[in-house]
């Protein structure tokens, strides 16, 4: 696969390789999936969930709470502490930890990554407080939109940077769901990258490294592996960077979308028109083995991070 960026040219700029892992592969391995979490916090008594199944994800929990998202996540922190038995999941996220990601972004709120990576860490994530990490970007870790805070993980010879881009469940004021908080984080996102200006360009120009005072610049400057991540289309943020990172003056990384094709013609469509490249790897039936699948996603995407190091390093 091509890199995002003239190596050859910029030897001394490092692309970051970044993951963007989504809920995916915890449905894979026995996660609780969406459907189970909006039972377990419905308290609406105008409709039923039969009713919503066509509603884009964010706006179900709206509903299902009656627009009380968060005394939802305060009363029940249980409905979305994700798998149960870290077990099931621990073989693909050691594989994952091993690659050496400089950062792995995930919308999850439930804290698989970090109990694989650190045994002292339970479901409910109490302990992560001690693996809190901020850039310098503010002087103290954020209680929400946590744009600047991530959980700092070592990992065999490697230091894992995992961000939850959408909020953790220990910090319930963080977690984003629906029209009033993605606005919200859109806002973020925007000023953010309105901040940075044309710096990321002029650094180029001097040979110097990306600033990466946030995950939004990983996300924008490096090469993004998409996994278990589906893109839905009401992930409004998500496809707003797509767009950001398309229009970026500086050179920056590729994106990669990993997903079995089936029945996503439009999907795919929309991804291509922003520079997208996606990746069935050959998944391409109705009802694919999704256990199959990630572990082929898995050994590419550490192809692919291992061929951009040495391109790098050696080229």
């Amino acid at each position: 696969m091509e890199s995002g960026i003239n190596v050859m040219e910029e030897r001394q700029i490092k692309i970051p390789q970044v993951l963007l892992l989504g809920n995916g592969l915890n449905k894979a391995y026995q996660g609780a999936s969406w459907n189970e979490l909006i039972e377990s916090i419905w308290v609406n008594k105008k409709i039923t969930s039969n009713a919503i199944c066509d509603a884009p994800f964010p706006l179900q929990a709206v509903i299902a709470t009656d627009d009380s998202i968060d005394e939802k996540l305060k009363e029940k922190p249980d409905s979305f502490y994700g798998v149960k038995s870290i077990d099931e999941i621990r073989t693909p996220i050691e594989q994952l930890l091993g690659i050496g990601l400089d950062h792995i972004l995930t919308t999850n709120y439930s804290y698989e990554i970090e109990r694989v990576a650190c045994p002292l860490v339970d479901r409910d994530g109490r302990y992560c407080k001690k693996l809190t990490a901020h850039t310098g970007a503010c002087k103290n870790a954020e209680t929400r939109y946590l744009l600047h805070t991530y959980n700092q993980l070592p990992y065999g010879d490697f230091i894992n940077k995992v961000w939850h881009i959408h909020g953790e469940m220990r910090k319930p004021q963080s977690v984003v769901l629906g029209h009033y908080y993605y606005g919200k984080l859109l806002g973020k996102y925007m000023a953010e990258l309105d901040k940075r200006g044309n710096q990321q360009k002029i650094r180029q120009e001097k040979y110097l490294p990306p600033i990466m005072d946030s995950w939004i610049d990983a996300f924008i400057m490096g090469d993004v592996y998409v996994l278990g991540f589906g893109y839905d289309f009401s992930e409004m943020d998500m496809w707003w960077l797509l767009n950001r990172k398309k229009r970026e003056n500086a050179r920056h990384g590729k994106v990669v979308f990993y997903e079995p094709s089936f029945g996503k013609e439009l999907k795919l469509s929309m991804l291509d028109t922003y520079g997208v490249q996606t990746e069935d790897l050959g998944f391409r039936a109705q009802g694919p083995n999704y256990k199959a699948f990630y572990e082929a996603a898995i050994d590419d995407i550490r192809k692919c991070v291992k061929q951009a190091q040495e391109e790098i390093y050696h080229g």
